[in-house]
């Protein structure tokens, strides 16, 4: 007898079970623990127990005077910005050290819609060191003045956006009303940083 060498084609041979894999979707606590991480732990510098913002800009090729001159009135508008209340002045300068300090008292506002407006003035002390192709800046003596049940109470930062005050004990997240002050602190040094570092560096 003959024998059979019949036999069904590769392409209809039975494949195997394709699996699919579902994506699972981050949950709104996912999301928000995503946003804390740059303000959690090790964020806020506290430098002899005080709560202190420095960094230094570049500013290859200019001399201590030129640079003192022009962060003078860079220093002098910032204290008549929109957020800024009358009591922003620059208080003291040292044109032999080139050393400018400024006193800011500024809005920081929190929420703001139809219904309600949740801000606090935040008050500290800006200097800045120039030197040739330098200058050195200090942000620091920071304190909030905050409304909260009809009655105004005043916090300095070293007892209210600490590591201690601001973070759970498990650094996964900011607490409720201490970490909106923390994030909104650390948001406003880094603007101030980033917007004098894209004027003056090199």
């Amino acid at each position: 007898m003959a024998q059979n060498v019949w036999e069904k084609p590769d392409t209809q041979k039975e494949q195997p079970a394709q699996t699919t894999t579902t994506v699972k979707q981050p949950t709104k606590k996912d999301l928000q623990r995503q946003a804390d991480l740059p303000y959690l732990k090790g964020n806020i510098p506290v430098i002899d127990g005080r709560v202190e913002f420095d960094t230094t800009i570049c500013c290859s090729g200019k001399s201590a005077e030129d640079i003192y001159e022009h962060m003078l009135k860079y220093m002098t508008d910032m204290t008549k910005q929109q957020n800024q209340t009358k009591e922003s002045i620059v208080s003291l300068v040292n044109k032999q050290e080139h050393i400018i300090v400024a006193r800011l008292n500024e809005w920081m506002v929190f929420k703001a819609n139809f219904i309600s407006l949740d801000r606090t003035l935040m008050n500290y002390t800006f200097v800045a060191t120039c030197r040739d192709g330098a200058i050195d800046l200090k942000l620091y003596r920071i304190s909030y003045r905050y409304n909260t049940a009809g009655k105004e109470e005043t916090y300095t930062a070293e007892e209210w956006i600490t590591d201690e005050y601001a973070v759970n004990k498990k650094n996964t997240k900011l607490l409720p009303i201490t970490g909106k002050f923390r994030r909104k602190t650390i948001d406003r040094v880094h603007q101030i940083f980033n917007d004098i570092n894209a004027k003056f560096a090199l």
